[in-house]
């Protein structure tokens, strides 16, 4: 197969702790990692093979009868660029009812009905008016349809889609920041584009998704380079990232430069240039006319209350971690 393919079926035994595969009674716990590569056209190709990879991990796992078999389990989903909206739909198929037989089949399942109606036509249109005004050679609106149906499904749960309460899982973005920072790596002083966006993807008791940040361990090598997406306030008071927010990340992690502009994303700082500082609490959203408010960083802990809310611009995340190996290990 092809090197750049999604790095598939990696084993994380040595990353999680050995107690954890010896606590069932019954059947150990074989835990795999998914990271899945950019490559523009390769993100339509690898949605039908993390579809069927997550699936049978999904089968093998529930349906698992000979006592002290291992179950495969899948612990974390990484993606750049294209790879970057796969590893939401897998984590959403990994969490998503087995009884929705309707909605998980070869010919109708989240991951095939995204990408099939992006075409080349569709990005590249005769049509002047379907670009919109920031697009660059390609035109972004097809992305932007396609990410509203999924946010319509995942987190409205349109479709009839239903998903189980108290699965999560992380996944984990890459993205490259358009102006370098000056970043601290174990004391010393290097200027950096490379960053990772860690999330987890979890559902509520009763049912619904949301999506929050995952804090990695300081002595790990993503630790560094983490970029906090701005959060907003539940009705119950707790703080999660807007699903526009998500929407916002993988459209900057998939924006392949020349092909598409620059993703402007609202993120959680302790340091930022003033012209940088958002006081209004209002970001970019898919829709220049429809911004993303309400946007904080309050919820986070009390040493870390004084982030500043910033915007910078971000693109393509597989141009410095195409294949994102190590934040999938770290976060696990």
């Amino acid at each position: 197969m092809n090197s750049r393919l999604a790095l598939i079926g990696l084993i994380l035994a040595a990353a999680a702790p050995q107690t954890a595969l010896a606590q069932s009674t019954e059947h150990a716990f074989e835990p795999f990692a998914l990271t899945i590569s950019g490559g523009v056209s390769l993100g339509a190709y690898e949605a039908g093979l993390n579809w069927a990879l997550v699936s049978f991990i999904k089968r093998a796992n529930a349906f698992a009868t000979e006592p002290g078999l291992p179950r495969p389990r899948l612990v974390a989903l990484a993606g750049a660029s294209a790879g970057s909206i796969n590893a939401l739909l897998a984590a959403a198929v990994w969490c998503q009812r087995l009884s929705n037989a309707e909605d998980a089949t070869v010919d109708h399942n989240l991951l095939r009905d995204t990408w099939m109606p992006v075409s080349l036509d569709q990005l590249l249109p005769d049509d002047p008016s379907l670009y919109l005004r920031e697009d660059a050679l390609l035109s972004r609106r097809p992305l932007i349809v396609g990410l509203e149906n999924v946010r319509g499904k995942i987190f409205d749960r349109k479709d009839g889609y239903a998903f189980i309460p108290g699965c999560q899982i992380p996944v984990g973005f890459t993205v490259t920041r358009t102006a370098p920072r000056d970043t601290q790596v174990r004391g010393l002083s290097t200027l950096t584009q490379r960053f990772v966006i860690p999330l987890v993807f979890e559902v509520t008791p009763a049912g619904w998704v949301r999506i929050r940040p995952q804090f990695l361990l300081p002595d790990r090598d993503s630790s560094d380079y983490v970029v906090r997406l701005a959060e907003s306030r539940e009705d119950s008071g707790e703080s999660s990232v807007p699903s526009e927010q998500v929407s916002q990340a993988i459209l900057a992690s998939s924006a392949f430069p020349l092909a598409f502009s620059p993703r402007q994303i609202c993120t959680c700082e302790a340091t930022c240039p003033e012209e940088r500082v958002v006081t209004t609490g209002s970001c970019r959203g898919l829709d220049p006319a429809h911004p993303i408010g309400g946007l904080t960083c309050a919820g986070f802990s009390s040493s870390e209350r004084d982030l500043k809310l910033c915007r910078w611009e971000y693109v393509d995340g597989g141009i410095f971690d195409n294949a994102p190996l190590g934040l999938a290990i770290d976060q696990v």
